[in-house]
């Protein structure tokens, strides 16, 4: 999944669409890398497939409900962190659920702040 970067100054979410092979899965595979410059505040929003994949492991919501979700929850990510990833996962579940589907993949989020 594509990681993104919210910008604080500018209050917006940035997805970071660089493909490639699946960290860990070979050795000796070579990686495009992307550079970013971030800023005090800014967010680094990483999370694995298993968010938006369920039960028969098909793409049901997509990446572009990820970032569409965590802009509608811009406000809990700069007042409570913590909030802005149970209300994301919560937001999936619930997502899930209503298609009568359920996470099969593990699901990680993980928020980096620059300080």
């Amino acid at each position: 999944p594509y990681p993104m970067v919210y910008q604080w100054d500018k209050k917006e979410f940035l997805e970071i669409k660089q493909n490639g092979f699946i960290v860990g899965m070979l050795c000796g595979v070579s990686y495009e890398t992307e550079q970013l410059q971030l800023q005090k505040n800014d967010f680094l929003f990483l999370y694995t497939d298993g968010l938006f994949s369920a039960e028969s492991g098909n793409d049901i919501t997509g990446w572009d409900r990820v970032f569409s979700m965590a802009r509608q929850l811009d406000h809990e990510l700069t007042t409570n962190p913590e909030a802005f990833l149970e209300e994301l996962f919560f937001a999936f579940y619930m997502f899930h659920k209503s298609n009568q589907r359920s996470f099969t993949d593990d699901v990680a989020l993980m928020l980096l702040r620059l300080k």
